[in-house]
């Protein structure tokens, strides 16, 4: 005799995880830029020197440095936040229709801070980098390699 049997369906299980389209599209954002985040760590890993700054809130000096592998928490918390929030939204959903909303927007804003964040300790690394005595970014050189031409008129 055969049971009856669930077919997962994707689409399916990811409205009713999130019903709300807004969330949906959210939480696809989110999950976006935190593979944007691993991706881009992994291909700077390299180039990158063997402390970066992370701890701005400690004092100027060896203090805010840390070793490069410590960049994977940054992705790594905005998957616990969307985590958290996916789980927190879904039952608060039955109470009210707006806090789910306003917890997957918000989840997508700290994404991109998190992602912002990140390209700054890139930049902050690599600010003594120079091209002909001018400092360069180096995650732009990187993307970019040696077909970024400055030029400069004062």
């Amino acid at each position: 005799m055969i049971k009856n049997r669930q077919i997962f369906n994707i689409r399916e299980t990811a409205e009713t995880l999130v019903p709300d389209k807004l969330g949906r599209s959210s939480y696809l954002v989110s999950l976006a830029l935190v593979l944007i985040m691993f991706s881009l760590i992994t291909l700077m890993l390299g180039s990158l020197p063997p402390s970066v700054p992370l701890y701005f809130t400690l004092p100027w000096g060896e203090a805010r440095l840390a070793p490069k592998l410590m960049l994977y928490i940054l992705p790594t918390i905005t998957l616990i936040l969307i985590v958290f929030n996916l789980g927190l939204g879904r039952l608060s959903g039955k109470l009210s229709p707006l806090l789910p909303r306003v917890l997957a927007v918000s989840t997508s804003i700290i994404a991109g801070m998190m992602l912002i964040s990140l390209l700054g300790i890139c930049n902050h690394s690599y600010y003594d980098y120079t091209v002909d005595n001018i400092p360069v970014d180096i995650c732009i050189y990187h993307l970019f390699g040696d077909n970024v031409h400055y030029n400069f008129e004062l």
